[in-house]
């Protein structure tokens, strides 16, 4: 989905001499209303204002995870010995996801991303099973749509439901807000050029708000292209149903992204919606 970016402008910023891109802004056509520049800068938020009047490629709107930025690659593993916890978003009607993390004291670390279609259960049990021969996870924090397989891997691996042990932390929104915290106070980072983070980027760069009618505004993420997302989330759920990355002063952010013209329209309390 960001194709365009990564492929073509990306390259060509970097000197691909294979790629020409041309980039114009909309006071370059000579019968442009230019009087109405400076109303759209003032209504318009910066990001609508770069992408609409300056062409500018810029991040989609109404991100939920508006934080990730190029910072928070790291290009090898920290030193240390962690301690893996791996969410698992099981799939079987959509794509299966799982994101294994490394924790370094209060630091997280995404080491693995996995994102495969088309499984059958016996595939899927071979593939947690592979994965945890490698990590050896403390925990497998999973999607509790599929109660019977989290029943039959619990006897041979640490395996839970996400919100086990922190049902405030079950609603989709809750953990998104968590995951969202750890991500603006550099908290979690991902290791570079591993293995599936082709997928990771395309999630996390369009994963944002739905939209919703006046009638009825409310904090809803689009349900679609979201199965790392959703691993994501179970794993840092995960890490904190077990102790782990525990702040004497929690910082509280807000991480919903406002937009011009109300668009997305956060109203309720981020805790407020369930993933039903």
């Amino acid at each position: 989905l960001n194709f365009i970016k990564k492929d073509i402008v990306d390259k060509f910023n970097e000197g691909d001499p294979s790629i020409l891109f041309r980039r114009w802004t909309c006071m370059d056509n000579p019968s442009y209303d230019k009087e109405g520049i400076e109303t759209l800068r003032r209504t318009l938020t910066k990001t609508e204002f770069d992408r609409l009047v300056l062409g500018l490629l810029t991040k989609a709107q109404g991100l939920v995870h508006q934080g990730w930025k190029e910072d928070h690659y790291l290009t090898e593993v920290p030193r240390g010995t962690p301690t893996y916890i791996a969410g698992v978003d099981w799939g079987f009607d959509h794509a299966m996801a799982i994101v294994i993390l490394g924790i370094y004291g209060t630091n997280a670390i995404i080491e693995s991303v996995t994102k495969i279609r088309h499984l059958g259960p016996d595939q899927v049990k071979q593939l947690i099973f592979s994965k945890h021969a490698i990590y050896q996870p403390k925990l497998w924090s999973a999607g509790h749509d599929q109660p019977g397989m989290i029943q039959e891997l619990s006897e041979k691996l640490p395996i839970q439901k996400y919100f086990e042990n922190v049902p405030e932390l079950r609603m989709v929104n809750a953990g998104d807000q968590k995951v969202s915290e750890w991500i603006q106070t550099y908290r979690l980072k991902i290791i570079k050029n591993i293995d599936g983070i082709e997928d990771f980027d395309d999630e996390i760069e369009t994963y944002k708000w739905d939209r919703e009618d006046d009638e009825d505004p409310r904090d809803k993420v689009v349900d679609q292209n979201n199965d790392l997302m959703s691993a994501l989330r179970y794993a840092v759920i995960g890490a904190i149903s077990m102790g782990m990355m525990r702040e004497k002063n929690p910082k509280i952010l807000d991480t919903r992204d406002r937009v011009s013209k109300d668009l997305f329209k956060p109203v309720k309390k981020i805790h407020d919606w369930t993933d039903s």
